[in-house]
């Protein structure tokens, strides 16, 4: 987050409009994106491998989940073009979605340190205030 950056109500409007599609985008791509990193976690024992495993196992199961979801979605209704064609365009929805709620989170985070910062700084110097008044009066 870039300093003295808030987040606008067009922000705030984006990641209000934007949550229906990221939920579907994220249920989409819960199992073919999560079990990479399950396979990895699993198996992997060496931290070097990390990438080999998620890319090999992500280029299997992607298009084996899309084929699956796919089929399940052509059974249930007719419009499985349109699924099909959904679901790339849904899973980067999601991802960037992810980012913008990552992002949002921290400036409120951010936020939240600030106006706490502020009122420390301030109690420290009303007690400062206060001790100065304090030596004053025993030194006079």
């Amino acid at each position: 987050v870039v300093a003295g950056w808030k987040p606008g109500p067009g922000f705030r409007l984006s990641l209000l409009a934007g949550a229906l599609p990221a939920v579907y985008g994220y249920l989409n791509h819960l199992l073919p994106c999560g079990l990479p990193a399950l396979i990895d976690r699993k198996f992997n024992r060496w931290p070097c491998y990390e990438a080999t495993y998620k890319y090999v196992s992500g280029l299997v199961l992607a298009p084996l989940f899309y084929f699956l979801q796919i089929k399940l979605v052509a059974a249930l209704t007719d419009l499985e073009l349109w699924y099909a064609i959904s679901l790339p365009f849904t899973g980067f929805f999601a991802d960037w979605y992810g980012r913008r709620w990552a992002l949002w989170r921290e400036a409120r985070r951010l936020a939240k340190l600030a106006v706490n910062r502020a009122d420390q700084f301030n109690e420290l110097k009303s007690s400062r205030l206060s001790a100065e008044t304090c030596l004053k009066t025993l030194h006079v």
